[in-house]
């Protein structure tokens, strides 16, 4: 798994602090876009939030956070002895935020966006 999914699962990952129950003014599809200036070229992701929960069906890797009402999330990412983290917020149907991460014994890190599709 390239380290450019990390960072993309990442930066769809509006995942807050605080869990969201019951249905989430941030669910639905969200197209993520992850930039990093040191590991890999952009990249882009679709990220589905449900019930504030983040979720992706696009590979090996454990997606896990979630986006709390007011938009703050955190996000971590794990797969083939990899793994990264990433913060932000969203606000209506735009979000950004940032990632950090480890390939192999590379420190990574970078921004992304996303907006609801």
């Amino acid at each position: 798994m390239s380290f450019s999914r990390w960072g993309a699962a990442l930066g769809l990952v509006l995942v807050g602090a605080s869990a969201a129950s019951a249905g989430s003014s941030f669910d639905g599809s969200w197209n993520v876009s992850v930039h990093s200036s040191k590991c890999e070229a952009a990249a882009f992701y679709a990220l589905r939030v449900e019930n504030g929960k983040i979720t992706y069906n696009g590979g090996d890797m454990v997606v896990s956070g979630r986006v709390n009402e007011s938009g703050h999330l955190f996000v971590n990412i794990k797969g083939n002895g990899h793994g990264a983290s990433g913060s932000g917020v969203l606000s209506g149907s735009k979000g950004s935020g940032t990632w950090r991460g480890q390939r192999a014994s590379m420190a990574c890190s970078g921004s992304w966006e996303a907006s609801r599709s």
